[in-house]
């Protein structure tokens, strides 16, 4: 008999084991359903020491996604945290991380563009939350709210620049300019704002044609695409963020959008839609169940699209960055 119960309990533990396994394997972006698909998330891996992310996720040339975020560590002795701004670079394929550096900023980075020869970084603030990007001595007595610089590869800052509210007006979410690079790496790009590579000088003259480059669109529950207005057939009781994250294919045929949850409580937390721009189709569609940064990017063949997971402002913290697939067969 005592036998018997042995061999029962072991049974019954082994089953509630396998079903713990189960379930935890099943949840979103976890190993099950990567295997089948269920939720469309096909990988994820945690970065370590990155969160507070803005619009900062990126392909290198290389084919390396990057990802710019804060480390938040406790100081011996004070209720405020050190700060230091991360760059990884990450070997997709691979599932490791290739390089880390870190740069003198202040803050939440809300934008990052890369050069298009990969040598140098342009980053920008937002006016609602705290960053600054300006030395000490640049600070005093200037009075334009938006920030933006350029950096080395390895974190070393070439220079800052600012840009004067009648200028360039922040949004509703404090964005006063979508950043970029001029097709031709010379020039980075605030608004219709130019700066010189080289220095930071203003350039005068005609705009140059930007980079292909990850946007906002002003939007709630439409967008226009294809010469029409489309609809992003948002769930009931789903309140956006007034603008959502948008990125082209590198075929530049399809637009991967990104639609938030501002507000309310429930799931889905984050729409992602993948469009034809030609015809203005959705082809395909991801409601995702975990809170996400304003993060988006395409994997280099096209293949897929990565979003990043949102971390708070606490020490150890880290993102999560997960693939998704564009293939509306999965």
């Amino acid at each position: 008999m005592k036998r018997r119960m042995m061999v029962l309990l072991t049974s019954l533990v082994a089953l509630a084991g396998l079903a713990a396994l189960t379930y935890l394997g099943s949840r979103e972006c976890r190993f099950l359903d990567t295997v089948f698909g269920s939720s469309g998330c096909t990988a994820s891996l945690k970065v370590s020491g990155v969160s507070t992310l803005g619009s900062t996720l990126a392909r290198d040339r290389d084919g390396h996604l990057v990802v710019l975020g804060n480390r938040y560590e406790d100081m011996q002795g004070s209720r405020n945290y050190q700060i230091t701004t991360q760059v990884v670079r990450i070997d997709w394929a691979k599932g490791r991380e290739v390089e880390r550096v870190s740069f003198n900023a202040f803050g939440r980075i809300d934008q990052m563009q890369l050069s298009p020869d990969g040598n140098t970084i342009a980053v920008t603030c937002n006016t609602i939350y705290v960053c600054d990007l300006l030395s000490s001595s640049e600070r005093r007595g200037a009075e334009e709210p938006s920030q933006l610089a350029l950096l080395n590869r390895d974190g070393s800052i070439v220079w800052h620049a600012s840009v004067p509210t009648d200028r360039a007006r922040p949004n509703s979410e404090g964005r006063a300019f979508d950043l970029a690079f001029a097709e031709d790496g010379q020039a980075v790009l605030a608004g219709n704002l130019a700066f010189a590579v080289g220095d930071g000088a203003p350039l005068g003259g005609t705009r140059p044609p930007t980079a292909p480059v990850n946007a906002t669109i002003s939007a709630t529950d439409r967008i226009e695409l294809a010469g029409a207005p489309r609809m992003l057939d948002l769930p009931d009781g789903y309140i956006p963020f007034a603008r959502l994250q948008s990125a082209l294919s590198p075929d530049g045929a399809r637009l991967a959008t990104l639609s938030r949850r501002f507000a309310g409580e429930g799931l889905p937390r984050a729409i992602l839609q993948v469009w034809n721009v030609e015809t203005g189709e959705v082809s395909v569609r991801h409601e995702i169940d975990t809170d996400l940064s304003p993060a988006l990017a395409w994997q280099s063949d096209g293949e897929a699209v990565f979003v990043a997971t949102a971390a708070g402002a606490v020490p150890r913290a880290g993102t999560e960055l997960r693939s998704y697939s564009v293939e509306a067969s999965r």
